[in-house]
């Protein structure tokens, strides 16, 4: 494990590229629209039901990992763009793009 030493925030490799600007939640929500904010707010509860979790919120947005980044959620003034990861590739709506990466 690799802590960078600005922020503290820890990876698997040493020298990992990151962001050392953090927010906390309710920072970078300020200013969307009240079902944008619902919208974040119920993708991270439904992330609670993972054992043990964290939070990277930075400008862009908030990136869930439980040792890895699984979904990341990008809210913006008036819509909210998620990515995250399936063992398979799949076109069925509402998913706009899938990537095979392994």
């Amino acid at each position: 494990m690799w802590t960078c030493p600005t922020c503290n925030k820890t990876f698997k490799t040493a020298s990992h590229y990151h962001s050392c600007y953090s927010l906390k939640i309710n920072d970078h929500l300020k200013g969307k629209h009240e079902k944008i904010q619902e919208i974040v707010m119920l993708l991270l509860d439904y992330c609670k039901q993972a054992s043990k979790y964290e939070l990277n919120v930075v400008k862009t947005g908030i990136m869930v990992r439980v040792n890895a980044n699984f979904l990341s959620i990008y809210p913006t003034k008036n819509k909210v763009s998620i990515e995250f990861q399936l063992p398979y590739i799949t076109d069925i709506f509402p998913v706009a793009f899938s990537k095979r990466i392994s």
